[in-house]
């Protein structure tokens, strides 16, 4: 089968068991897709969604010009105001009730992170990004799922977002947008496919 190496996780799932079985072909190539997608495609996302709307509103990026610490506040309600993936599924086990509807087992559920980051029973003015949100909400989005399925790579991708903001605010203060911005075309996630740019 091949050396394992330490501290790599592909090859260490290649001879795990779970739950007494080994993992498929099929279910580690599933969990290697996850990896790309999710330690790549949504941090793109997060980081031209972010500087999309900081930019796409002046006064924003210079708040955070004044004070470079509100770019934690900035990158969760980046997350909150545009999740850079827009809904997830699941799959019901076994018949279920929910909110008065009888689902069967194996029913496909879609449920949308975008909506739920826009509750208005859980966010105040949920339809306005804010660098001056409540201190009791900032980061309460749902953005990296919860409970079993919170994405273990959130504290990375927030670093990165952390980073990346303050670098862009101390080395292009200028930073401006110099034309449309166009969306990544897929319905599930929300990013940006192009975004021009120009600095003085």
């Amino acid at each position: 089968m091949g050396e394992v190496v330490p501290d790599d996780f592909i090859s260490r799932s290649v001879v795990s068991r779970l739950q007494g079985r080994r993992l498929t072909d099929m279910e580690i190539v599933n969990i290697c897709t996850t990896f790309l997608t999710g330690g790549q495609e949504t941090t793109t996302n997060m980081l031209s969604n972010m500087l999309w709307r900081l930019l796409e509103r002046r006064e924003l990026w210079e708040q955070l010009q004044a004070d470079p610490s509100l770019s934690k506040i900035a990158v969760e309600e980046s997350l909150r105001f545009d999740p850079p993936v827009l809904a997830h599924f699941r799959t019901s086990l076994h018949p279920v009730e929910m909110h008065g509807h009888q689902l069967p087992d194996h029913a496909k559920l879609m449920f949308s992170i975008a909506g739920a980051n826009r509750d208005p029973e859980r966010f105040s003015d949920p339809d306005t990004f804010r660098l001056d949100r409540k201190r009791s909400e900032v980061g309460k989005h749902l953005s990296f799922g919860d409970g079993i399925h919170f994405c273990m790579g959130a504290p990375v991708a927030r670093l990165e977002g952390h980073i990346a903001l303050a670098a862009l605010i101390e080395r292009f203060p200028k930073l401006r947008l110099d034309g449309e911005s166009e969306r990544i075309d897929t319905w599930m996630y929300w990013g940006r496919k192009s975004l021009p740019v120009r600095w003085d």
